[in-house]
């Protein structure tokens, strides 16, 4: 599941990918991958697809596990955006090769 969902705004994430896992019970995984080259497409999000033989890194967070009841969801909402932004981050190569994101 994307963390922005399937209309945007891109890059925000929405509370329905938590809502999700707290009602089954499970962790969500924060993800990120970087392409060193790629074509973007002129969608609402700016989909990525890497040409090829580009290089792609991906980083993982640590699993967020999201407790019961509505303040467990808002606090986790504010650890998954944070979260989010650190593989982000921790996916940027270092030669500064990466796609723009923003």
């Amino acid at each position: 599941m994307t963390p922005d969902g399937p209309r945007g705004p891109r890059r925000q994430l929405k509370p329905g990918i938590l809502a999700a896992a707290q009602r089954a019970g499970v962790p969500v995984l924060p993800v990120h991958g970087e392409a060193d080259r790629a074509w973007r497409l002129s969608s609402w999000d700016r989909f990525a697809v890497p040409k090829p033989f580009a290089r792609v890194r991906v980083a993982y967070g640590t699993p967020l596990s999201i407790g019961p009841g509505e303040a467990e969801l808002t606090a986790a909402l504010a650890r998954a955006e944070a979260a989010m932004h650190e593989v982000e981050r921790m996916a940027q190569w270092p030669d500064g090769a990466a796609i723009p994101t923003g």
